[in-house]
């Protein structure tokens, strides 16, 4: 919603000429109020909604995953690989919400259009590496289930939920990723989600 300038009329009448009216309208683009506020489209649209949801997900497995491994001690590969990507997507995905419902675009003056595809690019890296790390963490755990299991540092039902809230996450990022690309390219219109 762009407000309008009210029209300037200009008379130059010229010597021995008939006099002209000339009406122009001018629009300005930033001429709406800026400043940091809640974005109720974004909370209310399915990629917004299914962000927060993802969002969850990722503390959730976070949690689940560094509650399980055992401090201080050398764990393997997949337990840590699972252990950095959950952290760093919780934390990227909060931090994108946060500024996505606070409207922090407006005061940098990015379109809506660039932050979709930047959700685009967040939501399907971040659903295929939990992807991964969520299949290695439990590929892992079950072939060495009798071993982890008779280890008493390690608790094997929170590796299993795990690796398990990081794959309904990234099915979650991966429905974000398909309604944003339907979205881009007009084939199902989800509104106008940046203000």
């Amino acid at each position: 919603m762009m407000a309008e300038m009210p029209p300037t009329t200009a008379n130059q009448p010229r010597a021995g000429a008939q006099s002209t009216t000339v009406t122009t309208t001018v629009t300005n683009q930033y001429s709406t109020p800026r400043g940091i506020g809640l974005n109720k489209a974004f909370l209310t649209s399915i990629p917004g909604i299914l962000l927060m949801v993802a969002v969850v997900l990722a503390f959730v497995a976070m949690v689940c995953v560094t509650a399980s491994l055992p401090t201080g001690f050398r764990t393997d590969a997949a337990f840590e690989f699972h252990e950095a990507i959950t952290i760093i997507s919780f934390i990227s995905l909060l931090v994108f919400t946060l500024l996505a419902l606070l409207q922090f675009h407006t005061l940098l003056h990015i379109r809506a259009i660039l932050m979709k595809f930047i959700m685009l690019g967040l939501s399907s890296v971040l659903a295929l590496m939990t992807l991964i790390s969520s299949a290695v963490l439990l590929d892992f755990v079950s072939k060495h289930q009798t071993v982890v299991a008779w280890h008493p540092l390690f608790d094997l039902h929170g590796l299993r939920a795990s690796g398990a809230f990081g794959l309904l996450e990234s099915f979650t990022l991966f429905g974000v990723t398909v309604v944003l690309a339907l979205d881009i390219l007009g084939i199902r219109r989800e509104g106008d989600i940046f203000q």
